[in-house]
């Protein structure tokens, strides 16, 4: 969805598949992707109450690791003009990966025009209402989250 200097692309129901644990998210046919944007990619961590039951999104952005008790799991990606490629790399025999790494995650992916880049460094990009308030992003309505690990 275009924003006013920006797109968003949202997926769900992203899964990490044995045996690369890798996704290819392609972007959708219409989008024209340049050789100078940037790809930013979050994924929805949870959804938590604010105190007056409503719910909050919490996004966090690629790369991203996380502990377990058999040791860290490292999300991230790269990105061509056609797609986005998510992966992670867990720091232990991956069959011992559980669901909740690996299923269900719901991914939005920005991609930021080139010229935009260099004049918006003031914006905290891993804070993902931050870029979509800079960068005009329309609402995409609210997400299902599993609660992943902490």
């Amino acid at each position: 969805a275009q924003g006013e200097s920006a797109y968003v692309f949202e997926y769900d129901n992203v899964d990490f598949l044995s045996p690369d644990y890798e996704v290819i998210l392609p972007y959708p046919d219409d989008f024209e992707a340049f050789d100078s944007d940037v790809a930013l990619v979050y994924l929805l961590w949870d959804v938590v109450d604010d105190g007056n039951g409503n719910q909050l999104e919490v996004w966090r952005q690629l790369p991203q690791s996380i502990q377990t008790e058999l040791g860290d799991i490292n999300y991230n990606f790269d990105f061509t003009v056609v797609d986005v490629r998510l992966f992670l790399v867990p720091e232990f025999d991956p069959v011992n990966l559980q669901p909740i790494d690996t299923d269900d995650w719901v991914v939005r992916t920005v991609v930021v025009p080139g010229n935009f880049w260099g004049s918006r460094r003031d914006i905290d990009l891993s804070d993902y209402h931050a870029v979509k308030e800079a960068f005009g992003l329309p609402e995409l309505g609210t997400a299902k989250a599993k609660k992943r690990r902490e």
